[in-house]
């Protein structure tokens, strides 16, 4: 059979990105399952709630820690390898203990509902796999309906953003189906200009040392977006708070560096602006991400509010693991040296 003309075959890390809106509908659609939603609305008779997981699951969950401490709960997010040591006596007896595992079958996540230090009264599990491990483990599971994911986490990360803001909004009695209804379509939106957003990308950033910053909850963005780009691109780049790079990396500045900064919240935009004018006073490129840019800028998803922004703000990262790991010359997302599910703790 002639192959002339044929388009070459698409990664499945690449397929996985482009199906994120449609994985993501699946998610609200199902909403949350009446045995979570009444577990949920109890959150408040408990002594703490401690969130726990690794990697992306924990990232996905900064947003949904600052809202519930933000509520007066008295609430951990604390990634579970330090629960399996000194931090194993944040779990109680009249504890909620949520547990974040995509895969459900984490290693620090099962050894941790393995070799619990007391029993603590209830254990809620988020996972794509309702048959996993973990899920059995615990005794209610809310599903993340992301599908069959290939390589690095993308449709089962922005879906543990989601269904940790419908969690939290059941806990809350602050339901956050209007705000999240519109987010599909706004994924797909920015996904059909999919190859303008990697040349723009390419153009945008030279080879040169980078940092991603953020605050509040576009740390769950600046964290996993670190993550995936070393993944699916095997770059360096290191992702941190905006005040944290304030205060030591900051003498980095220069020609050599490259900052991606998210806009963040309104609330926040005037305090990453000062950022932006510093670095770019003292010679660093600086691309702005915000649902707006001007052409030294990145545009992301046009989804504004605190509870869908967080989705938005991980689109231009997967954009950015693919232009680099096309510099380097290797397909993006996929594994040489790992697994997508660690086997070790």
């Amino acid at each position: 059979m002639s192959t002339v003309n044929q388009a070459p075959p698409v990664a499945p890390y690449i397929q996985d990105i482009h199906l994120q809106p449609q994985s993501l509908a699946r998610l609200l659609d199902a909403g949350l399952p009446r045995d979570v939603r009444t577990l949920l609305k109890s959150a408040g008779q408990f002594d703490r709630v401690v969130m726990t997981g690794m990697g992306s699951s924990l990232f996905a969950l900064h947003p949904t820690f600052l809202r519930l401490a933000e509520a007066g709960l008295p609430v951990w997010n604390i990634e579970t390898s330090e629960l399996l040591g000194g931090a194993r006596s944040l779990i109680t007896a009249n504890t909620l203990l949520w547990v974040t595992s995509q895969s459900g079958q984490t290693p620090e996540v099962l050894a941790l509902l393995d070799s619990l230090p007391v029993t603590p009264e209830v254990v809620f599990g988020v996972t794509n796999d309702a048959s996993s491990p973990m899920a059995s483990s615990c005794h209610h599971v809310l599903e993340l309906h992301s599908g069959d994911e290939k390589t690095v986490s993308t449709r089962s990360y922005l879906n543990t953003l989601a269904a940790s803001a419908l969690a939290v909004g059941a806990i809350l009695d602050q339901p956050e189906d209007q705000e999240l209804a519109g987010a599909p379509d706004k994924l797909s939106e920015w996904l059909q200009d999919w190859p303008a957003h990697l040349a723009h990308i390419d153009s945008l950033l030279p080879p040169a040392t980078t940092f991603i910053l953020g605050r509040g909850a576009s740390l769950a963005a600046t964290r996993t977006g670190s993550l995936i780009i070393k993944e699916a691109s095997g770059t360096p780049v290191e992702g941190m708070s905006v005040a944290a790079f304030r205060h030591g990396p900051l003498e980095m500045a220069g020609p050599d560096l490259s900052v991606l900064l998210l806009a963040g919240a309104p609330s926040e935009h005037r305090l990453n602006e000062d950022m932006r004018d510093d670095l770019t006073h003292h010679g660093a490129r600086v691309a702005w991400i915000d649902t707006s840019s001007g052409p030294d800028g990145i545009r992301m998803p046009d989804l504004r509010g605190d509870i869908a922004r967080p989705i938005a703000e991980f689109l231009p990262f997967e954009a950015l693991s693919v232009v680099l790991a096309h510099r380097r010359g290797r397909e993006p997302g996929s594994f040489t040296k790992i697994g997508k599910v660690s086997s070790r703790l």
